[in-house]
C-alpha cells in the first residue's frame, strides 16, 4: 500500500473510469459474480500504440497509425495484412497480436 500511495503522490491516481471499473469488479467478486471484463477488440487502438508479437524467433513491432499500421517502414490497412507479411500465411491479425479472447 505504501508503494501505491507513493506512486499516487508522484504520478496521480487512476482515472475515474478505471476506479469505477475496479469498484464494480470488486463488488461483483464479493457477490460471487464474474466481473464483465472489456477485451481489447472491444476498444479502438489509439494511434501510437505499439503491438509486439514473436514469430520465427524474431520479435515484430507494429505501430498503430491514424489510418492503418506500420511495420518495418511499410504501411498496411489491417493487422491481418501485417500478420500475413510476417508469416507468409493468412492469419487473423487480432489473434496473431494477442488481441482476441482466444489468444
Amino acid at each position: 500500500m505504501l508503494a501505491h500511495r507513493l506512486q499516487v503522490q508522484r504520478f496521480g491516481d487512476l482515472p475515474k473510469a478505471a476506479m469505477k471499473f475496479l469498484d464494480g469488479s470488486a463488488a461483483d467478486l464479493a457477490a460471487d459474480i464474474d466481473p464483465e471484463v472489456p477485451y481489447p477488440e472491444d476498444c479502438r487502438l489509439k494511434p501510437g500504440t505499439v503491438l509486439v508479437s514473436e514469430h520465427g524467433g524474431a520479435q515484430h513491432r507494429v505501430m498503430v497509425l491514424e489510418e492503418g499500421y506500420d511495420w518495418n517502414g511499410k504501411n498496411f490497412d489491417s493487422l491481418s495484412a501485417v500478420a500475413k507479411a510476417i508469416t507468409g500465411t493468412n492469419w487473423n491479425g487480432q489473434r496473431f497480436f494477442g488481441l482476441d479472447r482466444k489468444a
